[in-house]
């Protein structure tokens, strides 16, 4: 309402719900995160590449094949979500995605290639929080796509 005591078009825009983006914001979305998801994986195995990162052991080795599927997933889902973009198909893409994220957290959590000698002593407790965060983070992700998923499937019914 306006200082009137009227509705204006404005007004009711604002108090409107938000819903998905326009097709072209997604799309453009998609387009960005294929793009730096493929200059992470450049920075990664040509130039610098994992090795220059002071902190990172030769343990990383054992991670990469996760970090490198959790990345190549993500671009793939993002190059089928250019292609066809349902709400159902985005939750299940997001879902796979997320997964497999997890399976490199958790994999970063059995090798712990991480090597802070010689470095600032606090380090260590704050990469183990920040893995911590991101692992609980992962997890309610995965378990909000599932959700969306089966709200879906009993929506579409």
């Amino acid at each position: 309402m306006n200082e009137a005591g009227t509705s204006t078009r404005a007004d009711a825009r604002t108090t409107r719900r938000r819903g998905r983006p326009s097709p072209a914001a997604r799309r453009f979305g998609y387009v960005v995160a294929v793009g730096a998801n493929l200059v992470v994986l450049f920075l990664i195995h040509r130039w610098p590449g994992w090795d220059v990162v002071p902190f990172l052991s030769d343990g990383f080795t054992d991670v990469l094949p996760f970090v490198d599927a959790s990345i190549v997933a993500s671009i793939a889902a993002n190059i089928v979500f250019l292609v066809r973009d349902t709400a159902a198909l985005k939750a299940f893409g997001d879902l796979a995605t997320t997964l497999v994220s997890l399976l490199a957290l958790v994999r970063m959590w059995q090798v712990w290639p991480f090597d802070f000698a010689g470095v600032w002593g606090g380090w260590e407790p704050l990469t183990y929080l920040m893995l911590g965060v991101a692992t609980f983070g992962t997890v309610v992700a995965a378990i909000v796509q599932a959700v969306t998923l089966v709200r879906l499937a009993v929506t579409t019914r």
